[in-house]
């Protein structure tokens, strides 16, 4: 990647970011390819770049548009979909056919075109690839998997620095959920499931932006129940030493691919607790501890799992650790330099 300048860009505009998984991976790809000599580029559609490729995102209407006047102009595009694969492949198909009936564009179609225009596809593990090749009929040969970056590497204060802070924690063994407080996520099911469970809780998170009725049951399901906290947002550093505390992390989301803070969490050696997902399993195998995310009681079981597993060794997983997916990240922009679309 020496010497490669590459435009990023991001479904997210600058206005709205927070720290999420999709913003802090996103900053991982740029400190590789700064890393290994490259330039990165931020752009948006009205500010195309002068670069030799373009990597994005996400998915917006305008990254579609982006994606065709790469094509037109022989630019190559190389995209991370971060799809979801919750909706099953067929409902996906159906929904591009009934919106071709429609007398406007719509997100299903100008998904699509994003995904012919692109000239290679960057996947986070088998079974995007997979659901790709069913819902949107991508081929293989225009795919590469390119793990998420998380690093084993700790900050060998970020824990003291943790319980300086929330020093009440270090005289008990606490469940761990870090993420934003949303339906999605699942901060009341956590809540419920371990109702009767004699565990201390800990969330940390922003509220998400357009629930503010389920953040307000949030903080009274937090106040009702003893040793039970929320700790707010917290600085990445302060994410790592609540991890290096915790007993283990819970993510009972009904929707992630797959949720990086999972991956953080089983890095450093935190037994995990993550909805039944594709991509997890692909990343964790039998290390993490699986629940139904809308059931109550699958919750409570994985947790119980999990809080008596007790830590394990950190940096399980080599080929998520930044070196190794520099390399595949390297192979995947040299792929598509050499290529034309299929």
């Amino acid at each position: 990647m020496k010497n490669l300048t590459v435009g990023f860009h991001h479904c997210l505009p600058l206005a709205s970011w927070t720290q999420t998984g999709d913003r802090r991976q996103m900053d991982s790809v740029r400190a590789l390819v700064e890393g290994a000599g490259g330039r990165v580029v931020p752009f948006s559609y009205y500010d195309m770049p002068n670069c030799d490729l373009v990597h994005a995102f996400g998915f917006t209407h305008e990254l579609a548009g982006i994606a065709v006047e790469c094509s037109r102009r022989s630019l190559p595009f190389v995209y991370s979909p971060i799809v979801s694969l919750l909706q099953p492949p067929w409902a996906r198909r159906l929904s591009r056919k009934l919106s071709a009936l429609l007398p406007f564009d719509s997100s299903p179609l100008m998904l699509q075109r994003l995904m012919d225009h692109s000239r290679l596809l960057t996947v986070m593990s088998g079974s995007e690839r997979a659901y790709l090749r069913e819902a949107f009929s991508v081929v293989d040969s225009r795919m590469i998997e390119v793990p998420l970056v998380v690093s084993s590497a700790r900050d060998l204060t970020a824990r003291d620095r943790f319980l300086d802070r929330y020093p009440f924690l270090g005289q008990v063994q606490f469940l761990l959920m870090v993420g934003r407080i949303s339906d999605r996520k699942g901060q009341l099911r956590l809540l419920e499931a371990v109702r009767a469970l004699k565990v201390a809780l800990v969330f940390c998170g922003h509220p998400a932006q357009y629930e503010l009725s389920y953040f307000d049951a949030f903080r009274a399901g937090v106040a009702e129940r003893p040793d039970t906290y929320y700790l707010g947002p917290l600085e990445d550093d302060l994410i790592q030493g609540a991890i290096l505390a915790a007993s283990a992390h819970a993510l009972p989301s009904i929707n992630e691919s797959p949720g990086l803070i999972s991956l953080e969490a089983a890095q450093l050696g935190c037994p995990v607790v993550g909805g039944e997902n594709a991509v997890l399993r692909d990343y964790l195998g039998d290390t993490a501890h699986y629940c139904n995310p809308q059931d109550i009681d699958s919750i409570r079981s994985a947790v119980q799992m999990a809080m008596s597993q007790g830590r394990f060794q950190s940096g399980l997983y080599p080929k998520l650790e930044p070196h190794s997916v520099s390399l595949q990240l390297a192979a995947a922009y040299h792929l598509a330099l050499g290529r034309t679309n299929q």
